[in-house]
């Protein structure tokens, strides 16, 4: 009975103590990178014995975009000492790159031999974390082209994205004027463009202002599934255009040239270069 009990004892003794051996990893994600940590590793009472002391587990990241099925793979390993002995202490810590930097779902497995560790213990370790933090808020900065312009004349607007993660969708913009320097015409003729495609500038589809007056450029950007909306707003520095009158040309014509006393003359006078006043916008 005294030799059954001791060798359930030592069984015992033996399983708390391959309980207390177990490696361990965490992970902590981020917009554009996760870091692994490996934990548990180092008891100086049992390690020590291969490797000379030295931890080298491996590790594959597996990273999945948002609306993407196909993963991104990233493999590595890294070697620590055998030092520290206290459990729920990090040993050590790497930081792998997410690319492309979006959100998404990433997986961490880390496994290593008994021969990779410094205690003898082999396992393999899996843990999976969300990226819900990676939104990217363009910035939309525009120039109206020209500041100046008589009625008639066509004017653009070029917004120019930055600061986006290739952005998709659209620009939208509306001209608000004459004369309306809040922007509150709900009615103000609007222009999309569809093609956005990155980073870049984008010029608007031109607007023919009919009548005299101040004008404002209002741009837009609606974002897409990695980016957030920009918008522009009325007082922007660079969006006023100044629609000028046209000055017409006049010349006069006297019909006829020359006549007897009592006869009857006209004139005839002839503008050129006006504007129909009666179109509100030409495009």
């Amino acid at each position: 009975m005294i030799r059954k009990t001791l060798v359930l004892t030592a069984a015992l003794f033996g399983l708390i103590v391959a309980s207390a051996q177990a490696h361990t990893i965490t992970i902590g994600a981020s917009c554009g990178s996760v870091t692994v940590s490996w934990e548990n590793f180092n008891d100086g009472d049992y390690g020590n014995h291969l490797n000379g002391g030295q931890n080298q587990p491996t590790y594959t990241v597996s990273f999945t975009p948002v609306g993407q099925t196909t993963p991104i793979v990233t493999t590595g390993s890294v070697t620590f000492g055998n030092s520290i002995t206290e459990r729920g202490v990090v040993q050590a810590s790497q930081q792998v790159p997410l690319v492309p930097p979006l959100n998404g779902t990433v997986v961490v497995t880390s496994s290593w031999t008994a021969q990779q560790t410094s205690d003898g213990n082999y396992d393999s370790v899996t843990q999976t974390e969300d990226v819900t933090n990676c939104s990217y808020t363009p910035k939309i900065s525009t120039t109206a082209t020209p500041a100046t312009a008589a009625v008639g004349s066509s004017i653009t607007d070029i917004a120019t994205l930055s600061r986006g993660y290739k952005p998709t969708g659209s620009i939208t913009w509306r001209l608000y004027g004459p004369n309306d320097p809040t922007c509150s015409n709900p009615s103000a003729p609007l222009v999309s463009i569809t093609n956005v495609n990155g980073d870049g500038p984008y010029p608007s589809p031109p607007l023919t202002p009919a009548q005299a007056g101040t004008y404002h450029w209002v741009a837009s950007y609606d974002g897409d599934i990695n980016n957030n909306a920009a918008y522009g707003q009325c007082s922007d520095a660079g969006e006023t255009v100044t629609i000028t009158p046209v000055i017409p040309g006049l010349t006069t014509t006297a019909n006829p040239a020359s006549a007897g006393v009592g006869a009857s003359i006209t004139d005839v006078a002839h503008l050129t270069g006006g504007h129909d006043p009666t179109a509100a916008y030409t495009s």
